[in-house]
């Protein structure tokens, strides 16, 4: 009897785990920026930041951000090879845009930062795979 080894097939990626960490970004930065626009006690804010910034104007810009990094996550749980791109570049400005808005609520920034650089990684690890 003579058997032959078989190589396992490439395993198979799926872009669930990104899709849904780049959500829990774009939905935690939608929070953050309705609890500062909604004004007092909505967010812990520090009490003299580093930037002198409208907290107003920031959060309708971080709104933006949640929304089109919320767009990105829909794409690549749906499997469009744009999205990866997309994922990618909305991981690298919403992790820049923490780094700003730390300034006024710095745990909050370190916890999208970190889940930014996750989402770029797991995203550079999925995108060959994506794209035949």
């Amino acid at each position: 009897m003579s058997s032959t080894l078989q190589a396992d097939p490439a395993p198979t990626r799926s872009p669930t785990f990104s899709g849904v960490l780049i959500l829990s970004t774009g939905v935690l930065q939608l929070v953050a920026a309705a609890a500062a626009l909604a004004g007092n006690g909505g967010l812990l804010i520090a009490q003299n930041p580093v930037h002198p910034l409208d907290i107003t104007r920031w959060s309708w810009f971080l709104a933006l951000i949640g929304v089109l990094v919320i767009i990105s996550g829909v794409g690549i749980l749906a499997k469009k090879p744009w999205a990866y791109l997309a994922g990618i570049g909305m991981a690298a400005i919403s992790a820049a845009d923490s780094f700003v808005f730390a300034s006024f609520c710095p745990l909050f920034a370190l916890l999208v930062i970190s889940i930014d650089i996750l989402v770029i990684c797991t995203l550079m690890r999925e995108f060959p795979a994506a794209c035949p």
